[in-house]
């Protein structure tokens, strides 16, 4: 879904990808834990606020685009949060799970990270 804009098969988002793999790949070698976020499936509009402006009904309309990329899918010891916001943290364990693991800083990638 967020790749369309860009075309998934372009040779930047190939480049894009294969950066996010090697960043991922090095992280998991060093036991650095690796946290996914996805949009849920459904959300309503008061949950959507300000991705509707942008994104129109988004995934909602397309479910076979609701999946991580498969070059870039989560393994089974990643965590995998629900993303309701543009933050990751907004109605998310992700600051307690940061706290828990003893880390105070993230490496945030993504085809719209910033």
């Amino acid at each position: 879904y967020f790749l369309n804009f860009w075309g998934e098969n372009s040779a930047m988002m190939e480049k894009v990808v294969a950066n996010i793999a090697a960043l991922r790949d090095f992280c998991k070698q060093n036991g650095i834990p690796v946290y996914y976020t996805a949009q849920p499936k459904e959300q309503s509009d008061e949950d959507r606020a300000l991705l509707n402006d942008m994104w129109g009904p988004g995934l909602t309309r397309s479910p076979e685009q609701q999946q991580v990329i498969a070059a870039l899918a989560p393994d089974e010891d990643d965590t995998v949060l629900v993303k309701w916001r543009y933050s990751a943290f907004h109605r998310s364990p992700l600051e307690e799970m940061l706290k828990e693991t003893g880390r105070d800083q993230l490496i945030i990638t993504g085809v719209y990270a910033h």
